[in-house]
């Protein structure tokens, strides 16, 4: 994932992102999504963070069945953390995708997190991811699907 971000005042800025990822489960070889949009931090302290995201994705798609496919689609983010002591934090983010081309196609995909320092560059993060899409690309797919990751983290 690339992303460039332009800070336009003390809360907002302006992005243009590019990611590839791949998901045989789902039904994709490889997906590039095109974002474009805006941020802005409703609260940006030490402590507790809010921002939201607004924008638009391209999507372009090749599916394990030898199918393209390219859909347009607009995006809403918001993401709110807090650091509870020293060296405990939540997170929780939540993105909407509304599929323009597919009409009564959206995404909606959710992780709430905990991450806690070790040490000075340590830190051992957990999260649930759950995402709901509403049309998978593979028919017979359940429509809501999650993952659990535990991770190590070191700051350099």
């Amino acid at each position: 994932m690339a992303r460039y971000q332009r800070k336009l005042n003390k809360i907002a800025s302006a992005f243009l992102g590019e990611q590839a990822e791949g998901d045989k489960f789902s039904g994709f070889d490889m997906r590039y999504n095109t974002d474009l949009g805006g941020t802005y931090h409703i609260i940006d302290s030490d402590k507790n963070q809010l921002l939201t995201e607004g924008g638009y994705r391209f999507t372009k798609e090749k599916r394990i069945d030898g199918k393209k496919s390219k859909d347009s689609k607009g995006r809403v983010y918001i993401e709110g953390s807090r650091q509870h002591f020293k060296h405990l934090f939540y997170k929780l983010w939540v993105e909407y995708l509304h599929n323009f081309t597919d009409k009564g196609d959206f995404v909606l995909t959710f992780e709430p997190s905990l991450t806690v320092e070790l040490g000075s560059f340590l830190s051992f993060k957990v999260s649930y991811k759950g995402i709901f899409d509403k049309k998978p690309t593979i028919v017979g797919n359940k429509k809501y699907d999650y993952l659990y990751t535990t991770s190590l983290l070191a700051k350099f």
